[in-house]
């Protein structure tokens, strides 16, 4: 006869697993660069418009206390890590001049004929934004959950599509050849903000947990 001993209940972790409430605290990061007020009150025009352009569609509008123009998206990061990751950033800041950044025109993800993302596109002349995302990501490699896109596109999501009509594709469409060549607004940006990024059934809350100035050189 074979005896058995009750050990309790079993943990259903697996190999190499911590309990929850061991688990490190982790951060949802992105970096960003902040938008002017009065740019807010351009775009703020411009998603109205397209909210009557689009009411045939079911569109998800990025409220204006959530624009910026995101310059790398990080994901989960370790709360022990963010004073490493800080250290980074102010480095990579401190290399780039400040940038003069024009808002303009209207564009989609991945393309006009299938919108997903609609967004303001951010565009400058010197390459310093270019230069501004090479840095970042380079302070972000050991951060980040994933490599970086393989290209850099500046803009501000102002909506994300989650259907939308056969005709308000044509109208999108003509929308945005009416605003390519309209100016949205100019500023200088001066500094990049560390964001947290928390979720919930209502949707996100950003806060920024970190602000780096730019070199005034």
């Amino acid at each position: 006869m074979v005896s058995t001993v009750d050990s309790g209940p079993q943990s259903a972790l697996g190999v190499g697993q911590m309990p929850m409430e061991q688990q490190p605290e982790k951060w949802r990061l992105f970096v960003s660069v902040p938008l002017p007020q009065r740019l807010h009150e351009a775009v703020g025009e411009i998603q109205g418009e397209l909210r009557k352009v689009l009411r045939n569609s079911s569109i998800r509008w990025v409220p204006s206390e959530q624009w910026h123009l995101t310059i790398r998206f990080l994901g989960d990061v370790e709360k022990s890590r963010i004073p490493a990751l800080d250290a980074a950033l102010k480095k990579a800041a401190a290399e780039v001049p400040c940038i003069k950044l024009e808002a303009s025109g209207l564009g989609f993800f991945p393309n006009a004929a299938r919108p997903r993302v609609i967004w303001v596109g951010i565009t400058e002349a010197e390459g310093r934004l270019r230069l501004l995302w090479e840095k970042v990501c380079g302070a972000c490699a050991d951060f980040a959950e994933s490599p970086p896109e393989n290209e850099f596109v500046g803009h501000i999501t102002l909506g994300r599509v989650k259907f939308i009509h056969h005709k308000d594709v044509a109208a999108l469409a003509e929308a945005a050849g009416a605003f390519e060549r309209r100016r949205i607004g100019e500023w200088v940006a001066e500094n990049f903000l560390l964001m947290k990024s928390e979720l919930s059934k209502t949707g996100a809350r950003h806060i920024c947990a970190g602000k780096f100035e730019l070199s005034k050189q």
